[in-house]
């Protein structure tokens, strides 16, 4: 073996030891991560005397919603409280308010914009079926009487654990599910602005998945990832990525 050989092949052997070590570091912080991640929701858990679900009524959401699909008016709210376990202090007060048939609507022209981009033209998929929210199945919720299955929900978020004010203040989630489980449920994540920032859509056909995956692109919502799976248990293939 020559000089530039010998020394070629110390270089290699140096950095695929150096490779090894930054592999078993990072292996290492993330393991760290974990554990302080699960200590931490163990902490939280025990400090939890009780959930109490609060009686539904009829609540003007404490944030203003002029620019987003729900309006500024009272809508049934779904109020979960949890407790201090050793003083009874309340610690979380997590609430839901349901959708009217204003709300329905505006969230129903939402989701219809996200899956236009749901073609195979965009996602170069020629097989790809018709990936469409049935919102004739989503119910109106108006009163205390019941709420149904097939509906829109707003949660509120407006501030991150530190007191910031948080990038997607208002999440509204939509479920349509109709006879042997076929049917879609997803979630839309407001930006402070009311736009749409980011969402996601499963769908159910027959046993068979599709997951679309939505963000900013280029300074508009735009498809980011569509996968699919043909059985419950399968692993995705992601059939598009922006």
């Amino acid at each position: 073996m020559g000089l530039f050989d010998f020394l070629h092949a110390s270089k290699a052997a140096r950095d695929e030891k150096r490779a090894m070590r930054e592999f078993a570091e990072e292996k290492r912080k993330a393991e760290q991560k974990r554990r302080a991640e699960e200590e931490a929701q163990r902490t939280e858990e025990a400090r939890i005397l009780r959930e109490h679900e609060v009686p539904p009524a009829m609540t003007c959401p404490e944030y203003d919603l002029g620019p987003f699909p729900f309006d500024n008016k009272p809508y049934l709210c779904h109020t979960v409280v949890k407790y201090e376990r050793e003083t009874g202090q309340v610690f979380a007060d997590e609430r839901s308010y349901y959708g009217d048939a204003d709300a329905v609507a505006a969230v129903k022209a939402n989701v219809a914009k996200l899956e236009r981009m749901l073609t195979p033209a965009v996602t170069g998929v020629p097989s790809l079926p018709s990936l469409r929210t049935n919102f004739a199945r989503v119910e109106a919720v108006d009163s205390v009487v019941k709420v149904p299955e097939n509906r829109v929900t707003l949660s509120l978020h407006p501030l991150t654990k530190t007191g910031k004010n948080a990038k997607y203040p208002v999440e509204v989630c939509f479920n349509s599910y109709g006879k042997n489980d076929n049917g879609s449920h997803g979630t839309v994540s407001y930006l402070r602005d009311g736009s749409m920032g980011k969402a996601v859509i499963h769908y159910w056909r027959n046993h068979a998945y599709y997951g679309a995956y939505f963000k900013i692109i280029d300074g508009a919502i735009a498809l980011n990832v569509l996968n699919y799976r043909a059985a419950p248990n399968d692993d995705p293939v992601e059939l598009y990525r922006a």
